[in-house]
């Protein structure tokens, strides 16, 4: 198996809704590094309507904390910062800054996803995705295969944000199962087709931490080891060597 390759994790301890102390997030990463993992970044919340707003004190606080990943961080995995940006309507106001929240390393911008019903960020995903392509930065939408549990659901919702020239990322866990049958069924879908272009773990706490590795056997049955390959290892993001 190649190193597999994960642009969404919740590892930072303290910072939002993941690991909640280092103890946590050591076992986090050694699980991850276990599962084959061997790029990482970690993106705590970026989200007013979650409590997680930006702010220069908590820009710091997420810097400290991810500084003190390095020492209990396992050889072999290397880790990256970033940020899953939930839009709002300050950031698509006039002079946000859009580049500063792009991941260490990338020209990628993680944008916060449906959620498992309707929620207030819904409508601004997609100006949100515009206004980061219009900085020259490539969007990778999370999770859209949530968009099947709302009701009535939108069948559409993943094609329409991937033609619009948004990256799809499915969580691993809604392959293995754990977001029930319609967003997995939905999740299967989405790279069955070609739609979706990455899976990453999403992963908040130990139980979910190898789910990528765990998606890449799952995804190898079913549709050919280089599939697998081309999803949780970042193949079709084309970001070899940039890290």
């Amino acid at each position: 198996m190649r190193a597999l390759l994960d642009l969404h994790s919740h590892v930072v301890p303290g910072v939002d809704d993941g690991a909640g102390d280092i103890e946590a997030a050591a076992a986090m990463l050694a699980s991850m590094h276990a599962s084959g993992t061997r790029r990482l970044w970690a993106t705590p919340h970026l989200a007013d309507e979650l409590g997680y707003a930006d702010s220069p004190e908590r820009r710091r606080l997420i810097s400290e904390r991810f500084q003190s990943l390095s020492s209990v961080c396992p050889a072999g995995l290397a880790l990256r910062l970033g940020c899953e940006v939930t839009p709002s309507a300050a950031l698509l106001a006039s002079g946000a800054d859009v580049a500063g929240l792009a991941l260490d390393g990338l020209d990628i911008v993680l944008v916060d996803g449906p959620d498992d019903e309707p929620a207030d960020h819904d409508a601004l995903i997609s100006p949100y995705i515009a206004r980061v392509q219009a900085e020259g930065l490539r969007a990778v939408l999370a999770h859209p295969e949530r968009r099947a549990a709302y009701e009535p659901p939108d069948p559409g919702f993943g094609e329409r944000l991937a033609t619009a020239g948004a990256l799809l990322q499915i969580d691993a866990c809604a392959l293995l199962g754990r977001d029930g049958p319609a967003v997995e069924e939905e999740a299967w879908r989405l790279i069955g087709e070609g739609i979706a272009v990455l899976v990453a773990s999403d992963a908040h706490e130990l139980g979910d931490a190898g789910d990528l590795g765990r998606a890449h056997g799952a995804i190898a049955a079913r549709l050919g080891l280089a599939t697998a390959e081309r999803l949780c290892c970042g193949g079709a993001l084309q970001v070899e060597g940039r890290t």
